[in-house]
């Protein structure tokens, strides 16, 4: 009877157990699932936030270069008009740091083959309006000129590195000059400096060790993130600018996500090594408890067994 007792003390003991593993696995399961939801969440909101701030760029750069387009439209035929027209962008809009102009070829013959006008705002305040075009900066050979006569309305160039203007990594804005009879002559173009688009974008960045990525429609880099490790598994979030054509990645690898149910999941799974060794050890010595009142019990049956039949021998000769 005290060894079916026992058994069954042990048998529901493993049954307490093992539902307790099964419901900290569900929880585990449903708090990595809640986990994945809010990260995707975040990302949504913060990639939603980065394209409208990225559009409000984008829009704005673009009125720049329609201005500008305007401005050099006036007197498309004379040199020094074109020369005005990006120093009156530039002195009209305290925001504006760089304008250019890039005209066909021999637009104005004086001036030879190349004739591009790029007027910068300087640290201390002061305009400077330069000619940078020429046999070792040839923009008919850039993409942003090709496009930006070919295509009737802004066009954003993939990042190149403007060694002769910004002298830095920039997208351009284009946008197409025509003279009176309707014929294009010249670029309007607004540059946008990759440094700021990356300062403009750092919130992206939502957990400690995720990073963001934008990417041109052909896939360069405007922002570059980081390499992955192979092995380690990663959710990637994007979202897409219409205007530009550039589309924006949040990376945040897997564990990082679960970080902290990770680190609760080691410390149950600790516990619980512990509490089943702790288990092991008493239904071991439970055994052996049993097994030794098991000898005794017998040993005192078979004693007093003997003892009757003494009993029982003594009688019958008496």
């Amino acid at each position: 009877m005290a060894q079916k007792k026992s058994r069954t003390g042990i048998w529901i003991i493993l049954v307490a157990a093992m539902m307790i593993a099964v419901i900290f696995c569900i929880q585990y399961f449903y708090g990595r699932a809640s986990l994945r939801k809010e990260a995707e969440q975040r990302a949504q909101s913060e990639l939603r936030r980065a394209e409208l701030e990225i559009n409000v760029v984008a829009v704005e750069t673009e009125t720049m270069a329609k201005m500008l387009t305007t401005l050099a439209e006036r007197d498309v035929d004379n040199k020094d008009s074109i020369v005005n027209a990006t120093r009156t962008l530039l002195h009209s809009l305290k925001n504006v740091n760089c304008a250019c102009i890039a005209c066909t070829e021999y637009l104005f013959p004086e001036e030879g083959r190349w004739f591009e006008i790029y007027s910068s705002r300087q640290p201390d305040g002061n305009i400077q309006t330069l000619q940078i075009g020429g046999a070792d900066h040839d923009y008919f050979q850039t993409e942003w000129y090709r496009n930006g006569v070919t295509i009737d309305s802004c066009y954003w160039s993939e990042p190149y590195m403007d060694y002769y203007g910004a002298r830095t990594m920039v997208v351009t804005c284009t946008h197409p000059i025509r003279n009176k009879q309707g014929d294009v002559v010249a670029v309007a173009g607004m540059d946008v400096s990759l440094n700021y688009l990356q300062l403009m974008s750092e919130y992206l960045q939502i957990y400690k060790n995720s990073y963001y990525t934008i990417r041109s429609r052909e896939g360069l880099e405007i922002v570059a993130g980081i390499d992955t490790v192979p092995g380690r598994k990663y959710y990637v979030y994007d979202e897409y600018i219409e205007k530009t054509g550039w589309k924006i990645s949040i990376i945040i690898p897997e564990d990082v996500i679960f970080e902290g149910l990770n680190k609760v999941r080691y410390i149950v799974e600790v516990l619980m090594v512990i509490g089943l060794a702790l288990l092991i050890f008493i239904v071991w010595h439970a055994s052996r408890d049993n097994k030794r009142l098991m000898v005794t019990t017998a040993k005192n049956q078979r004693i007093e067994n003997e003892l009757h039949i003494a009993r029982t021998i003594q009688m019958a000769m008496l």
